[in-house]
């Protein structure tokens, strides 16, 4: 099977999911910042403040994925964020682009491998939900409207609900250095899971480097080995390429 193809057919979804992921990152440290016992609305708060202090992202690293068969493909990955409106995905093989997802002020463009041929392969809702998950995320959004699941919380873990773009999740975070550990989806039709870890301090703001999106579909993972957070972005960085689809 043509590896562009798989990909395309594969993954749009684990895409959505990761692109969920990457957004889900409050703060840690090396060693991890750790606090003392907090109550529920203050560790919300304390997210959300942290997520909001990430103003531009610039990162770059690779991308595995691999089908239930284990039948895989590794990119190189490049991400911008621009919270809370713009965001690029970009993923290529060989100087040859094989993902490319960009959210612009409420505009979203789609460039999948042999997209001129026989259109996008990542289906256009799924992009455009997830990209504004993401930017929801970075810009604290998630956490200014999560709800505990208090039932489900002990000494060294909170749990979280909420919709990120429609979706139904549950985010659970590491007590202590309050960070977000996993992201599930609870729409029993996805049966995804997010692991994050490798925390590294960027900046003073926390980052994973490492994203593993798991689902009966297969497996995708991010390892970033740059990330700059609130630099100076090129004017040019939010342009979608030339053969580009636009979706509503």
């Amino acid at each position: 099977m043509n590896s562009s193809r798989y990909i395309n057919s594969r993954f749009s979804r684990c895409i959505v999911m990761l692109l969920i992921a990457v957004a889900l990152m409050p703060g840690c440290t090396t060693p991890l910042q750790r606090f003392p016992p907090l109550d529920t609305p203050t560790s919300l708060g304390t997210l959300a403040w942290r997520q909001q202090q990430v103003s531009t992202v610039q990162a770059t690293g690779t991308m595995e994925l691999t089908s239930p068969d284990g039948r895989g493909a590794r990119l190189e990955a490049a991400m911008v964020a621009n919270p809370p409106t713009q965001l690029r995905l970009r993923g290529w093989k060989f100087d040859h682009a094989v993902i490319d997802l960009t959210l612009r002020d409420g505009e979203t463009w789609v460039l999948a491998a042999e997209s001129s041929a026989n259109g996008p392969g990542t289906r256009p809702e799924d992009a455009a939900r997830g990209l504004r998950a993401v930017l929801d995320l970075i810009s604290g959004s998630f956490y200014q409207s999560a709800v505990a699941d208090d039932a489900s919380a002990t000494s060294a873990k909170l749990v979280f609900r909420g919709l990120l773009a429609e979706m139904p999740v549950e985010c659970t975070v590491d007590r202590p250095t309050l960070t977000a550990r996993t992201i599930t989806a609870t729409d029993p039709e996805s049966a995804t899971t997010i692991a994050l870890d490798r925390y590294q301090m960027v900046g003073g703001i926390a980052w994973p480097m490492r994203v593993e999106v798991r689902s009966p579909r297969g497996s995708f993972t991010l390892r970033f080995t740059d990330v700059e957070l609130n630099t100076e972005l090129s004017p040019a960085a939010f342009s979608p390429p030339g053969k580009a689809v636009r979706y509503p």
